[in-house]
Parts: C-alpha cells; structure tokens; sequence
C-alpha cells in the first residue's frame, strides 16, 4: 500500500466483505434449512461471523452464485410480527 487512496479503497472493501459475511450469517442464523448446511449440530456454536464464511464457502465449493443467493433472500416474505396479548 503506497497511497493513502489505496489504503482507503481497500479499507472500503474490507468493510463491504465485513458486512456481506454478517449478512450471509445472519440469515444462516435465522434459517434452520441454512443452519443445517454449516453446522454438525443443533446448537449454536458458532460466531454470526463465521456462519457467514461457512456458508460463503458452501456455496462457492457447490458453484452457487453468491449474488444470486443473496438475493434469493431478499425475495422472501417478511416475518410476521410477534403480538403480545389479543
């Protein structure tokens, strides 16, 4: 790194990755199908982090798209919201 322009370029990038593995984590997290494909068990051992880089990795060694899976996600119906009470 020569520049401070190329330190803070891949410091963008860096963060970018950061916050798409959370995402890829968290959904892992959320969805039991998913949990399922990055862990042995069913309790929750694992960082939301590192359910991300498990399940980034899942779908590069099975050629699956990364972006397309993304937003597969997104296409999913919201959750209902939880009531208390009525």
């Amino acid at each position: 790194i020569f520049t401070p322009a190329h330190a803070n370029l891949l410091l963008l990038v860096l963060s970018l990755a950061y916050a798409y593995v959370l995402t890829l984590g968290t959904f892992a997290f959320e969805d039991p199908a998913l949990r399922r494909l990055v862990t042995k068990s069913t309790q929750q051992t694992y960082s939301i982090f590192r359910l991300g880089l498990r399940l980034a990795e899942h779908f590069l060694s099975n050629q699956l798209d990364l972006a397309c899976s993304f937003f597969h996600f997104l296409d999913a119906p919201p959750p209902r919201p939880k009531t208390v009470g009525a």
